[in-house]
């Protein structure tokens, strides 16, 4: 029951992703629509591969029905992709500050560079906030724009991949037997790694 509601707390977690992701572009769809969307787009893209592209085709064939353009979808899909990445590094700093051994056990790095890798993690969360909140200039690239979100968009992706994440990690860690348990800060580190790997 527990992995259960893990479950449905990471797809909520999902589904949110991208209701932040269509207030960046200025768009407003039902929560149950979105949540339809959110759930096959991620349903899919995690079983068949190459998630960002194709989520970001269903996610083309739902929305652009809705009234969204293909570069308006392009900029949920990946911005949906940015958030998840945002939160596995904010999550991952606060690993790597308060659980520095781990990563020594799976990648021989000293707990020092674990410790300093987390926090260089955390600098860089904390810099993406200030530059919200700043309303620093975008990143150019070519003719490719790179702006910050809103401070209360940016202020979201905080919350909505972590709550993402700690579900995914709660599944394995409530499917888990008591004997075997590490517990649940392990779990979630392990989880995170496995990003890496």
């Amino acid at each position: 029951l527990l992995a259960f509601a893990s479950t449905t707390l990471a797809y909520a977690a999902l589904a949110w992703y991208d209701r932040i992701a269509l207030m960046h572009v200025g768009r407003k769809l039902s929560w149950p629509v979105v949540s339809v969307v959110s759930f096959v787009a991620y349903a899919l893209g995690h079983n068949i591969g190459v998630s960002v592209l194709s989520s970001g085709l269903v996610r083309y064939r739902a929305y652009s029905k809705m009234g969204l353009n293909a570069a308006e979808v392009t900029v949920v899909t990946a911005f949906c992709a940015f958030t998840f990445a945002y939160g596995a590094v904010f999550l991952g700093g606060i690993v790597l500050v308060g659980e520095p051994e781990l990563l020594s056990r799976l990648f021989h790095f000293p707990p020092s560079v674990a410790f300093m890798l987390g926090l260089a993690m955390l600098g860089f969360v904390l810099l993406y906030q200030a530059g919200a909140i700043l309303h620093l200039k975008p990143l150019r690239i070519r003719s490719l724009q790179i702006a910050y979100p809103k401070p209360t968009i940016a202020f979201r992706q905080l919350f909505a991949s972590p709550i993402e994440i700690i579900g995914a990690a709660a599944i394995i860690y409530f499917a888990l037997p008591d004997s075997l348990n590490p517990g649940f800060f392990v779990v979630l580190g392990m989880f995170l790694a496995s990003f890496c790997a």
